[in-house]
């Protein structure tokens, strides 16, 4: 009986997938745009910045 049924193609291997998608980046290049890493140190710089100031709303309570 399993010898009737169609075989399943292999599951692709990411052996055979390019790092990054060529259309993303055409160099591949592995690190993320200077202007993204900008954004993630603004939006780091903020949070910490807020943190910081609810833990220090929670001392004085």
């Amino acid at each position: 009986m399993p010898e009737n049924l169609p075989r399943r193609p292999l599951a692709r291997q990411t052996e055979d997938q390019p790092e990054c998608a060529p259309w993303d980046d055409p160099f591949c290049s592995p690190d993320p745009s200077p202007a993204l890493q900008a954004r993630a140190e603004r939006g780091w710089e903020k949070f910490l910045r807020l943190a910081g100031r609810a833990l220090a709303e929670d001392g004085k309570a």
